[in-house]
């Protein structure tokens, strides 16, 4: 993992973003497998976050969640996941001036898959669709009980 470290965080982000955006389905795995270790090595907690967020890398995220392989969807919910963790535990996760990836995730329609992904029989995506929810803060009865805050409701 020399790569990951030898280059500055913020530099790898970008690229990172449009593979994800306008890559293959493997390009796209592949950059969310790489964000997954980027965040993982991330020894700040905060800084793939802010570069993940500047550069708009939240919705390709979320349309990987939505309908990318199960592999990719594993990786896309593993790595928000991370950055929610991140933002959790550098107060970032919305409403106290830093970057707002909760609103980013609402936004970009993602937490009704992570919800749809946290029922996965895949053990793992299971798991990290939870945290990432757990970390976001995001109460799954507002969403299962049809009573969804007006900038929540997905467009059918």
């Amino acid at each position: 993992n020399w790569h990951l470290t030898s280059l500055p965080v913020e530099a790898g982000v970008s690229p990172l973003v449009e593979m994800m955006r306008s890559g293959s389905v493997g390009g796209r795995e592949a950059a969310a497998g790489t964000l997954e270790q980027v965040a993982l090595a991330d020894e700040s907690k905060g800084v793939v976050l802010r570069a993940w967020l500047a550069c708009g890398g939240v919705a390709p995220l979320v349309e990987m969640l939505r309908g990318g392989s199960d592999g990719g969807k594993e990786r896309a919910t593993t790595a928000l996941a991370l950055l929610a963790d991140h933002a959790e535990a550098g107060s970032e996760v919305g409403g106290d001036g830093g970057p707002d990836l909760k609103g980013e995730v609402e936004r970009a329609g993602g937490v009704v898959p992570l919800m749809e992904l946290s029922r996965s029989s895949d053990v793992e995506t299971k798991q990290s669709a939870e945290a990432a929810l757990r970390y976001l803060r995001v109460d799954a009865t507002l969403h299962t009980s049809g009573l969804r805050p007006a900038n929540l409701v997905q467009k059918l």
